[in-house]
């Protein structure tokens, strides 16, 4: 090879090898070897594939997308955000039984007194939803708190009506699907009017329910309500009554 030839192959490697530097230094400039960087890093172990959502260590302050506050993990609850309520859900029937909040400051140290009758069909039959629901507003009973059925006055319940079937409630829009075994009728006293009054109004809306759903009445003990039971029971509330001044 010539002199001529050597001195041209020369030249030509150094403006390669110049070019080269001039466009590195240039890429370094814009910052696009960062960006290069920052996407090789988000490639699988095998570097078979880019991954560019993969999680990065965000930049400290920052969430794991580098944008806002660091999001807190394991459930841990943020100190700005609200915490959540818990659906209230309706009183059951042991919650019925209890002394009402609502009794006059009078009564408030009289001891709780509950009756309870059972409303049972004579034969091995269920009470049909819509049979009961049409018996339960002939007698004037209002569907309500813990989706049972109320004698109120005054706003306040005097006796409840629930289903023998846990969990008791006894909802108009399900009638057309449902059905039980029997009906508890509950009263807790002291109540808006007398222990009396109250048992004697009932015991009447219960009898007149058993006879529309061709059915028997029992006490708690489940022995069948006649006259003689149901006169010793009144008996019991108006000592109960004397004994603890309530009209």
């Amino acid at each position: 090879m010539g002199e001529l030839q050597w001195a041209l192959l020369i030249v030509c490697v150094v403006l390669v090898v110049a070019l080269y530097v001039l466009s590195r230094r240039a890429k370094s400039e814009d910052g696009d070897d960062s960006t290069e960087d920052a996407l090789l890093r988000g490639a699988d172990e095998q570097g078979d594939q880019l991954d560019l959502l993969a999680p990065r260590k965000p930049p400290q302050g920052y969430d794991e997308y580098g944008v806002g506050r660091p999001r807190k993990r394991g459930g841990e609850p943020s100190m700005d955000a609200p915490k959540a309520r818990e659906p209230a859900s309706p009183p059951s029937v042991a919650t019925l039984l209890k002394p009402s909040t609502q009794t006059a400051p009078a009564a408030a140290a009289v001891p709780a007194r509950p009756v309870a009758l059972i409303v049972a069909p004579t034969e091995e039959i269920d009470i049909l939803g819509p049979q009961l629901h049409q018996a339960l507003a002939m007698q004037g009973l209002r569907f309500g708190e813990g989706e049972l059925y109320h004698r109120l006055i005054g706003g306040r319940s005097v006796f409840s009506v629930a289903s023998l079937l846990k969990p008791g409630k006894l909802v108009p829009t399900e009638a057309e699907t449902f059905s039980t075994k029997g009906l508890l009728v509950l009263m807790n006293l002291p109540g808006p009017v007398s222990p009396t009054v109250a048992f004697d109004d009932m015991l009447g809306t219960t009898r007149a329910l058993a006879v529309a759903l061709k059915a028997d009445i029992f006490d708690a003990s489940r022995q069948r309500v006649d006259d003689a039971v149901a006169s010793s029971l009144r008996q019991d509330l108006q000592a109960w009554a004397k004994t603890h001044q309530l009209g």
